[in-house]
């Protein structure tokens, strides 16, 4: 066993740092004739492209698709909610075509002046909102 040689194993590279200690390896290696700029362990490192304004892994874009993704959610549900009004009415609209003329007539009538039995926009939120400043008026004292 001592006569046999030992083969000559490949000597480990370690992955350079920076871009020039990168560049340096690569051309270490491209004289001894091993570097495949394709290959897998080329000395080069992507990890500065997440710093990038307009890299998806970088936490501000990530911050703004998550925003945006739910702003769509946000208009989907007031546009699914219209749409649902909007079918509601269209079957109000063709019962009324089975009613006699003159009951058609008084419920479009009826109609035509219901909104002012309704609560206005927004008066929901500002009530809720009354609601918190007294509770946390009463809360303070």
């Amino acid at each position: 066993m001592a006569d046999m040689k030992k083969e000559q194993l490949p000597v480990p590279v370690l992955p350079a740092r920076g871009a020039r200690a990168g560049v340096r390896s690569d051309v270490n290696r491209n004289k001894d004739g091993s570097y495949n700029p394709v290959g897998t362990g080329s000395a080069w490192s992507h990890n500065f492209l997440n710093q990038k304004p307009w890299h998806p892994l970088n936490f501000r874009n990530q911050i703004k698709k998550y925003e945006h993704e739910q702003k769509a959610v946000q208009d989907f549900k007031t546009k699914e909610a219209a749409m649902a009004e909007w079918q509601a009415e269209q079957e109000r609209q063709a019962t009324l075509g089975f009613l006699s003329p003159e009951e058609a007539k008084r419920q479009r009538d009826r109609a035509s002046i219901q909104f002012m039995y309704q609560k206005p926009p927004g008066l929901e939120a500002a009530l809720i909102r009354d609601r918190e400043l007294a509770d946390t008026k009463q809360r303070e004292e």
